[in-house]
């Protein structure tokens, strides 16, 4: 990173070291602390020293992260340097306010033709980033001087961000509300993004969005456009073992899998997880399915990966976000061309083959970095066969990726390739991330677009 402070000049000159590591100032799933005397006290007892002076810190923002896929730049977080610097579309936003995502939250303001993305909030999990997401909201209709006219959420009820629109129309009833579902959100950020405003192949893998159908959404192909979609393909769906707790706790998701495959067969199995997870508890997820005790349905990439990296022994308990398939992704021998076997059933793709193919080949003592990069062909191979089998049925020839598993390099330059060489229009985000943070510029589109058709 470039330092942007004159005391980061400082550090590096009279410090006598290759490589200096800055994180920013906060406990984890925080925001940023303000005040000197703030992180004082609460960061007392987890730094050795502290180093202060006189300029105060205005706005919370923390440091913009990207990367480079297929020679073009990639937003990860879109936060420091880039907000609030306005997208230009080709819809009258004015007056819409898009409340954004549960997890990497950032909401959207539309002045004229114009997206205002607020900076990374964060996962809106506690009072103290709930906190921070009311006050940037009010500092930016004070700077933009804008004045809600339809507020547009997420279709989950629970989602803080769907709280706080709901609070804002309860304010004023002259407010008009509209809600949108997870997945058509992720396809229409990237299509307002490029301009587009006709229906594409729509790809979207990520972790959890709620459905239509009232089950939790991850690995959609979608036929969409700016105000509708249709659901063509998805992945079969497996019991989510405690529902969010799945999500800090891959090895539930194993379990999952691997129950769905050999049902009580798993205990003979010689797999990591097995001598790491507790009979007991193995056994009480198994009585959760069997009597469908929280858990939830789902058709999801980002649980998928969790599960073969579990299985793997990779990653049991999640740290931070997305660590399972981080991990997984990180270990992947690249030279590696095989893949291994899906079935599709209907619309629904099954990836039973998939998981006794991997657990075929880790009983033979094939490398973990073979099985990572054969699964992860897998995926790439279902997506380039989906999206030609969808322009066979439709005669689209335009495909918008998008969703958190698409911050994976390996899927998305390969991806991106591929289906470029089948000569199709790819089309990623330029100008915000992959992630649900993108999340509030698809509300923002679909909203606008109803309001020019007189939807509402």
């Amino acid at each position: 990173m470039l330092p942007y402070m004159p005391f980061h000049y400082l550090l590096f000159e009279k410090i006598n070291t290759p490589v200096i590591v800055l994180t920013s100032g906060n406990i984890s799933d925080e925001p940023i602390i303000l005040s000197n005397n703030e992180a004082a006290n609460k960061l007392k007892n987890d730094v050795s020293g502290f180093i202060t002076y006189n300029r105060k810190i205005h706005n919370r923002t923390d440091d913009s992260v990207s990367m480079v896929i297929n020679n073009s730049i990639r937003i990860i977080r879109r936060s420091r340097g880039y907000t609030p610097h306005p997208i230009r579309t080709k819809l009258n936003t004015e007056g819409i306010f898009a409340s954004g995502a549960e997890l990497v939250n950032s909401f959207c303001l539309g002045k004229d033709d114009q997206a205002i993305l607020s900076q990374y909030i964060g996962d809106l999990k506690n009072f103290e980033t709930y906190d921070f997401y009311k006050e940037s909201y009010y500092r930016f209709i004070d700077l933009f001087k804008f004045q809600p006219e339809i507020v547009v959420n997420d279709l989950h009820p629970d989602y803080l961000s769907s709280h706080f629109a709901n609070q804002l129309v309860k304010e004023n009833n002259d407010i008009k509300q509209i809600k949108v579902q997870h997945h058509h959100a992720h396809i229409t950020s990237v299509m307002l993004d490029h301009g587009i405003d006709k229906n594409v192949i729509g790809i979207s893998f990520d972790g959890i969005g709620l459905g239509t159908d009232g089950n939790i959404w991850g690995a959609e192909f979608l036929n969409a456009n700016l105000i509708e979609f249709e659901r063509l393909y998805h992945f079969e769906y497996i019991p989510m073992p405690g529902g969010d707790k799945a999500t800090k706790e891959p090895w539930r998701m194993a379990i999952s899998y691997l129950y769905e495959v050999l049902e009580n067969d798993i205990y003979n199995l010689d797999l990591p997880l097995l001598k790491n997870i507790k009979r007991q508890n193995i056994s009480t997820i198994i009585q959760m399915i069997d009597k469908n005790i929280n858990c939830p349905l789902a058709s999801s990439a980002g649980r998928l990966f969790d599960a073969v990296a579990a299985i793997l022994g990779i990653n049991f308990y999640s740290t931070f976000h997305a660590e399972a398939p981080m991990r997984l992704e990180a270990i992947l021998n690249p030279t590696i061309n095989q893949q291994y076997n899906y079935d599709l059933i209907d619309e629904k793709i099954s990836f039973k083959p998939t998981i006794k193919e991997i657990i075929k080949d880790y009983m033979n003592k094939i490398p973990v970095s073979e099985i990572s990069a054969k699964f992860h062909n897998t995926i790439i191979k279902l997506i380039i066969e989906m999206a030609i089998d969808i322009r066979r049925k439709t005669g689209l020839n335009d495909i918008v990726l998008s969703g958190g598993t698409f911050q994976n390099r390996y899927i998305t330059s390969n991806v991106e390739t591929r289906l470029t060489n089948e000569n199709f229009k790819v089309y990623l985000p330029d100008n915000i991330p992959v992630n649900d943070q993108g999340i509030a510029i698809g509300q923002l589109a679909i909203a606008a677009k109803m309001r020019e058709k007189g939807m509402i």
